[in-house]
């Protein structure tokens, strides 16, 4: 059996032999290397420039609850039936399917909550396109189609709540009258020369009974009112970040290709050399056989004479 400081001698050889093979093979490989990558740069700089620009939009809120679900909206901005309406909105020389598959718009939903608990809030919406102002025109078109389709659902919505409002608005009129006229119903009897307890009695409890409805309908009627006009609980959705026109190109990434070629030509130089060097051995080896042959049947010859 082979030793072990045998086995570890020939793994120096064989590295020594592949460190020699990429020295001696080393300008071929640079060359390759280099050319490679320049071709990438060059490719890359003929490719049509990509800008991107992004705006915000808030989910609308009644009540604190969202109009929609800011998922279902997102699944929506990527269906044909909206690059469809947007096409047609800008009059787009493109198909629903080149700009699902360009991926001109892209949605995604942010999340923030207290206490960990995470509540979809906000749409991130960045769009792609070859032409700086049409990427904003993009934009304006996205986030006005959501406003306008989340409009109708507001208002449905907030006139539930206003119908509500003013039906307590309404109770809480009724209960008031009915107060003052059991008011003047027990200063009637308290006045009356003969005055009849147990119905006094009777007209303060239903008296206190409706003072403490009429308290609890206002102040239903109050948070009502609140939530149905206050920004902070009921609101449609908007724009809060405005896209503004790129100044510079995100893509194609040059500087990416450049880098990816050159890997792939310095990893494809070394094969291409180590394949050389093993042609020219073994073609070297087959002219040795050959030379070997050539002698040895001379040697027969002379032999023979």
């Amino acid at each position: 059996m082979r030793s072990l400081d045998d086995s570890n001698r020939d793994d120096e050889i064989e590295l020594i032999d592949l460190l020699r093979i990429i020295w001696s093979r080393r300008f071929f490989i640079i060359f390759t290397t280099l050319t490679l990558m320049a071709l990438a740069g060059a490719v890359t700089q003929m490719l049509p420039k990509k800008y991107e620009t992004s705006a915000l939009i808030q989910i609308g809120r009644v009540w604190e609850k969202e109009i929609e679900n800011p998922y279902l909206t997102r699944e929506w901005m990527g269906s044909d039936a909206f690059f469809v309406q947007i096409i047609k909105r800008l009059n787009l020389n493109t198909t629903a399917d080149q700009m699902r598959n360009g991926k001109h718009i892209q949605a995604e939903v942010l999340e923030s909550g207290p206490s960990g608990k995470k509540v979809p809030l906000l749409l991130s919406v960045r769009i792609h396109n070859a032409v700086p102002e049409q990427t904003v025109n993009i934009a304006q078109a996205v986030t006005n189609l959501v406003i306008e389709k989340h409009e109708i659902r507001f208002q449905e919505r907030l006139h539930e709540y206003q119908v509500y409002e003013k039906g307590l608005s309404h109770d809480v009129a009724q209960i008031e009258r009915t107060t003052r006229e059991l008011e003047g119903f027990i200063k009637k009897q308290q006045l009356a020369p003969v005055v009849n307890a147990p119905s006094v009695i009777l007209l303060q409890s239903q008296l206190e009974q409706k003072n403490v409805q009429l308290l609890e309908f206002k102040k239903e009627l109050k948070e009502t009112r609140i939530n149905n006009n206050s920004k902070i609980m009921t609101e449609n959705t908007r724009l809060i970040a405005s896209p503004i026109i790129p100044t510079k190109p995100v893509g194609p990434r040059i500087v990416l290709f450049i880098s990816v070629a050159g890997v792939l030509g310095f990893v494809s130089a070394l094969l291409l050399a180590f394949l050389l060097e093993y042609l020219k051995q073994a073609r070297s080896t087959e002219l040795e056989s050959i030379r070997l042959k050539k002698k040895r049947e001379k040697r027969k010859v002379g032999e023979l004479v």
